[in-house]
């Protein structure tokens, strides 16, 4: 399953004037979720930092048998119930073109550093990452059949976790708390080995 980019265009540009569509920007619904879990637990209460691809807007240009998208694509974060992490947690994510028949043109995975909200301090954190996508074209009236496809690359793990969710649409464990502004993050506590280093 699919979702639309949650703004594809930022405003009317030359190739709208022109009567040209954009590639419509695509999240995959597996794909839209990162959650970073203690021991590869499938408890939502074993989250330590969950993040989401929140907004994605671009617009396109159109030259000599290509149309180049320009994208800026948001990523949030949010601490988890177990989180103790006050660092970035770096990440990847990916960028696929595909066709009118939904076959997988190019793909290419990027790596970015996601900032971890500050214990009790900030609900949530994001950050913006602009990319540039060029995708050949036989003609500009085709370019509105292709779709630029952008998700976090999971591992196994990962993807299990998103299928233990009733519907990956809303927020999770950790988004949830956020929302409710009843985070309560566990501190380490340096008598507990369990609990005084990273998970293994």
């Amino acid at each position: 399953m699919l979702l639309a980019g949650l703004s594809a265009c930022g405003g009317e540009n030359a190739a709208q004037r022109a009567g040209l569509r954009c590639p419509q920007i695509v999240i995959p619904q597996e794909a839209a979720v990162y959650d970073l879990v203690r021991n590869n637990s499938t408890n939502p209460k074993d989250v330590l930092v969950e993040a989401r691809i929140t907004n994605t807007r671009g617009d396109c240009t159109y030259g000599d048998n290509a149309v180049t998208m320009d994208v800026n694509v948001e990523f949030t974060a949010w601490r988890g119930p177990a989180a103790w992490l006050e660092k970035d947690v770096p990440v990847q994510y990916f960028v696929a073109v595909t066709d009118a028949q939904d076959r997988i043109l190019n793909k290419a995975t990027f790596d970015v550093k996601i900032p971890v909200p500050r214990l009790q301090v900030t609900p949530r954190e994001t950050i913006q990452e602009p990319l540039e996508q060029v995708i050949p074209v036989s003609s500009p009236a085709e370019g509105g059949s292709y779709k630029v496809m952008i998700g976090f690359q999971l591992t196994p793990q990962q993807l299990e976790f998103n299928k233990h969710r009733n519907d990956p649409r809303t927020p999770g464990a950790a988004a949830q708390a956020a929302g409710r502004r009843t985070i309560a993050p566990v501190v380490p506590d340096p008598r507990d080995p369990s609990t005084s280093g990273p998970p293994q």
